[in-house]
């Protein structure tokens, strides 16, 4: 998995489940600068870091499909196709 949709599935879970970045750093004990800067790409999180990062953000696999198939070219390609 890239940073970037490392980045793009914690947004998406703290998006869904009403949080902030204030109120997930503050859960794992890290300023909400690093965790826009994990959201970004700009850092990569401990694999302690992230599994704790997924937890305060309420990530579940669901969310985690629905970014990788946002993130597919080809469907988006078929979304525009049946939209015609």
């Amino acid at each position: 998995m890239t940073e970037n949709a490392i980045g793009r599935e914690l947004r998406t879970a703290r998006a869904i489940h009403g949080l902030s970045q204030k109120d997930v750093a503050a859960q794992v004990g890290i300023t909400p600068q690093y965790l826009c800067g994990v959201e970004n790409g700009k850092y990569t999180p401990s694999a302690n870091l992230l599994a704790a990062l997924r937890e305060a953000a309420g990530w579940t696999q669901e969310i985690a499909a629905l970014v990788r198939q946002a993130d597919d070219p080809t469907t988006r390609e078929e979304e525009d196709n049946a939209i015609q």
